[in-house]
């Protein structure tokens, strides 16, 4: 019986965690993406994960930075933006999020 109930808590430990709180980043870029852009919510947050996954973390921190306006965005923001580009490209195609070229 106590290994009936351990494995009950174990269990409920390991899909209480599996299931977890969303990542607050990944939410608010993908309510200022939906916002902004005016992608479904399955594109906004497809394109979040996206970048959270292929930038580095250091780079997505600074991200969010940027897009909640705690930091400026200077001269020095568009070799940033450049570093961005290709991470963002390939997690829009993924996404089947079309890239207007205008």
């Amino acid at each position: 019986m106590i290994k009936v109930k351990s494995l009950f808590v174990i269990l409920t430990v390991f899909f209480l965690t599996a299931c977890g709180s969303p990542d607050p980043d990944i939410a608010y870029l993908t309510e200022q993406l939906q916002s902004d852009d005016g992608m479904s919510e399955k594109q906004a947050k497809c394109l979040a994960k996206g970048l959270k996954k292929g930038l580095k973390p250091e780079q997505f921190e600074k991200y969010m930075m940027m897009q909640r306006g705690e930091e400026e965005a200077g001269f020095e923001s568009i070799g940033f933006a450049l570093e961005l580009l290709p991470v963002t490209l390939a997690a829009g195609v993924k996404c089947g999020i079309p890239m207007d070229m205008e």
